[in-house]
């Protein structure tokens, strides 16, 4: 069925998100996104409508199963933000496999939610055989129907979800992916090689019925054949004859073959007509009862999940440069309203064009501190090494970056670019990238034009640089051929701070003589301090 984002969203605004996270969030049904995150920049979480019209938009569902359904779905997509790995590349196969996690580990977090119930309900599931390898290992991971003698793939499914069930949004997924891949490559192997041995068995047992009818045929024209001699035959042949055996195979195959818990759903099902009305949502759930117990042992709490959730919104909230920050803008605005107070006082009017005639531009103000502003606007455009080098400050980083934020929400009249530089110039669209540092460094000429395309109009313009490591170090050979070479020269302007440890003193010593440049072997911190002092002096 097609069910509009208006009824999503109504059912959305519903939910007691905020009493799952741990405090209020803002939560959004998005009608584009094609799939659900957290934005840091937002501090909000965005919720994928598309995602959640495709489960189900092949799915007739009643009046009364619709709320239900879209309940677990939104909850569902709610998991996948905070549970999921945000680096894990998705395949089929992985998607599966975390969607049976993340339902699993939150099977007991959210009330009247039932995750497996709704699978049932999207895929309209009664027991029915799988009849392709692709199919089977779905209906292993989602619905716990496990052909083995032994039950080993759930068995080894469980074992898999235990062993990741603390993953969350923070987390790598290399060795979570492998062991899913490898999972799924094994199940396939063995599903098609059971399959063939069915079919063979099959193919076999058709040609002994046939020999069996041919026999029968021929002892019909037998005389003379006295009852006890038949039965002593019969029982003959049922201790090391062919109808034993071809009993044993038969059994065999309905345990090892891909629907044994369908068969025995189906020998088990009531005939009785006073049990027509048993909800066919209920037998189906008799699949998933056979292992809950188990399935159990991976399920966590709801304080897990606040746990979980809280290292993922909370990651990069920090009180301290938050509230430091925060008294930068409190003081502005405070002289900011002294000073409009103090020229409204004038009852005059003062034309600067007339008095100064073509001189007006010399009416800039300047700030007690002996910054000039020409503009009201502030913007700063913040280049920063992200090579590998610079790894371990990703998260004082993204820290930082968040708390900017902050401060562009509560001022309006400031603004900030960030820039990311290692192998490539990376120009962030909106601030709800996170910061990651990874391979070597690469500045090329390429920085004159990212420079001009960041520089805004009207504005008073600020570049802060940041470099931990050889700005150039991949390129040193050409630097070393070429003396002119100067990576740095291009951030050759007076409203420019650059700060480097001494990898980049040789190639900043000379061809820089405008803006200011600090060598440290603190870089993230002095840069962190020279942004919120340099907010101080110009906002």
């Amino acid at each position: 069925m097609i069910v509009t984002y208006n009824l999503v969203n109504e059912i959305f605004k519903t939910l007691p998100i905020g009493f799952y996270l741990g405090r209020n969030i803002e939560c959004t049904l998005s009608a584009t996104d094609h799939g659900s995150y957290y934005n840091m920049k937002k501090d909000s979480i965005v919720i994928s409508y598309p995602m959640i019209e495709q489960a189900i938009k092949h799915v007739d569902l009643t009046n009364k199963e619709i709320e239900s359904v879209i309940r677990g779905l939104l909850y569902h997509e709610i998991s996948h933000v905070i549970l999921t790995p945000r680096d894990m590349d998705v395949t089929n196969a992985r998607n599966i496999v975390e969607d049976e996690r993340i339902e699993t580990v939150n099977k007991n977090v959210f009330l009247n939610t039932n995750f497996k119930n709704n699978i049932y309900l999207i895929n309209n599931y009664h027991g029915e055989p799988a009849k392709t390898a692709d199919q089977a290992f779905y209906h292993l991971v989602r619905f716990h129907v496990d052909s083995s003698k032994d039950n080993c793939w759930i068995t080894r499914l469980v074992g898999l979800l235990s062993r990741y069930k603390n993953l969350t949004a923070n987390s790598k997924s290399r060795g979570y992916a492998y062991d899913i891949d490898r999972f799924y490559r094994d199940f396939i192997k063995d599903w098609n090689k059971n399959k063939e041995a069915e079919e063979s068995t099959k193919s076999e047992s058709d040609s002994s019925s046939t020999d069996t009818e041919e026999s029968n045929s021929s002892s019909e024209n037998t005389s003379d054949i006295n009852d006890e001699t038949t039965e002593e035959t019969h029982e003959t042949d049922s201790e090391n004859g062919e109808p034993e055996d071809d009993k044993e195979i038969e059994d065999d195959t309905v345990v090892n073959g891909p629907s044994s818990n369908d068969s025995e759903d189906i020998a088990e099902e009531p005939k009785d007509s006073t049990d027509d009305n048993i909800d066919d949502t209920t037998e189906a759930n008799k699949f998933e009862d056979k292992f809950s117990e188990i399935f159990d042992s991976v399920a966590k709490t709801k304080d897990d999940f606040i746990n979980s959730a809280h290292a993922i919104i909370d990651r990069y909230n920090d009180p301290v440069l938050k509230n430091r920050l925060s008294e930068i803008i409190d003081r502005k605005l405070k002289q900011n309203k002294s000073n409009g107070s103090a020229i409204n006082s004038y009852s005059g009017r003062l034309n600067i064009k007339s008095v100064t005639r073509d001189d007006y531009k010399w009416w800039i103000q300047q700030n007690r501190e002996g910054h000039i502003r020409r503009f009201s606007n502030v913007h700063f455009n913040l280049f920063i090494d992200n090579s590998g080098s610079f790894r371990r400050n990703d998260d004082n980083m993204n820290t930082f970056i968040k708390a900017l934020d902050y401060v562009q929400k509560r001022n309006s009249n400031f603004t900030f670019d960030v820039i990311t530089i290692n192998t490539e110039i990376r120009e962030w669209k909106d601030h709800d990238n996170v910061f990651e540092s990874e391979g070597g460094n690469r500045l090329t000429d390429e920085i004159k034009d990212v420079i001009k395309r960041h520089t805004k109009a009207q504005v008073n313009n600020y570049n802060i640089v940041l470099f931990d490591g050889n700005a150039h170090l991949d390129d040193e050979f050409i630097y070393n051929k070429n003396k002119n070479m100067e990576p740095f020269r291009h951030f050759n302007t007076n409203n420019t701070i650059i700060i480097s440890d001494m990898h980049n003193k040789r190639y900043i010593d000379g061809s820089v003589t405008k803006a200011r440049v600090t060598y440290t072997a603190k870089y993230c911190d002095e840069f962190i301090d020279c942004i919120c002092n340099l907010l101080e002096k110009v906002i």
